[in-house]
């Protein structure tokens, strides 16, 4: 019984910590517009990595059940590229603000993707393995005060 209050105490202080900052970090001067690996950061207060992985999915289901951002679905192509040969600028087929590009799966499905490619083996906040992890995610996208949607 003492352990589960333990964790129910442990995990209503991250809540909290992340919670305090909420506001701050959506704003444009905080975190809003950044890459997935923007949202992983140091709350005061956390001195585990563990607890630091659980605030930052507990910042991401936030995020997502308040409709501030959403994720581009994992096979969507939306990303801009350079033929390195011929110079030219190669578009995609759609962007972040079609509709279809963007995974509207319910929050706990995403949150699962997210947790079961999160890198086991990874057990600082800078292991090689979590970095790579952030660049193999699904896009984050966020949602502009005048309902358009940006990439980082």
């Amino acid at each position: 019984m003492k352990n589960s209050n333990s964790n129910r105490s442990q995990v209503e202080k991250l809540r909290a910590i992340v919670n305090s900052e909420y506001e701050s970090i959506c704003s444009i001067e905080g975190a809003f517009g950044r890459w997935l690996i923007g949202l992983w950061g140091e709350y005061e207060g956390l001195e585990t990595f563990s607890e630091q992985k659980e605030a930052f999915f507990y910042l991401l289901e936030r995020l997502l059940r308040d409709g501030k951002a959403k994720f581009v679905k994992p096979d969507a192509d939306v990303y801009h590229r350079y033929d390195t040969v011929t110079r030219q600028q190669i578009l995609p087929p759609r962007t972040i603000n079609d509709p279809e590009t963007h995974w509207n799966a319910p929050v706990e499905e995403i949150l699962d993707y997210l947790r079961q490619h999160w890198p086991q083996a990874a057990t600082h906040k800078d292991d090689l393995e979590l970095n790579a992890y952030f660049y193999r995610m699904p896009a984050i996208i966020w949602k502009g005060e005048d309902g358009t949607w940006y990439g980082g």
